[in-house]
C-alpha cells in the first residue's frame, strides 16, 4: 500500500510540475505583489485533458467518474455554463488574510478565472443585492 501511495504522490506531483509553470506576464499583472503562493494553469483545457489521461492511466476514473473530465465537472459543480475561456490562463493566489482585509481566522485566497464575456460568467451566478438598510 505505501508503495502505491508514494507512486500515487510522485505522478501527482509531475503532473502538477509538467501542468502548471512559472506566472506568465500576462497573469502575472493582476497577481498583487503581496501573493504568498501562486498555483498558475496556462491553458484549462489542456491541463484538464493531460489530468483526464493521468486518472485513466493510474484507474483513478473507475472510481472516481469526474475524473474521466475534470474540468467539465467542475464547471457543473460551481454552475459554470457561460462565459468560461477554456483555453485561458488560470490561477489561485494565495494571500495573507490581514493583506486583504480579511476577517480574523479566515482564509486570503484570490481566484484568476479566464473569461470570454465578462457578463455572460457572471450570469452564472445568482448575485444578490445588499438589503437596504432599515428606516424608523
Amino acid at each position: 500500500m505505501l508503495k502505491v501511495a508514494r507512486r500515487i504522490f510522485v505522478a501527482a506531483v509531475g503532473c502538477v510540475l509538467v501542468c502548471t509553470q512559472f506566472v506568465s506576464a500576462q497573469i502575472a499583472d493582476q497577481v498583487p505583489e503581496k501573493a504568498l503562493v501562486v498555483f498558475k494553469v496556462r491553458n484549462l483545457q489542456e491541463t484538464s485533458g493531460k489530468l483526464q489521461n493521468f486518472a485513466t492511466q493510474a484507474g483513478f476514473a473507475m472510481f472516481i467518474p469526474q475524473m474521466s473530465d475534470p474540468l467539465g465537472a467542475l464547471q457543473q459543480r460551481m454552475k459554470i455554463e457561460k462565459g468560461l475561456d477554456k483555453t485561458g490562463e488560470f490561477a489561485f493566489v494565495g494571500m495573507d488574510p490581514k493583506d486583504i482585509g480579511a476577517a480574523p481566522g479566515s482564509e486570503g485566497m484570490l481566484l484568476l478565472v479566464p473569461v470570454t464575456n465578462y457578463d455572460e460568467f457572471l450570469s452564472n451566478f445568482q448575485i444578490r443585492k445588499p438589503r437596504p438598510a432599515f428606516r424608523k
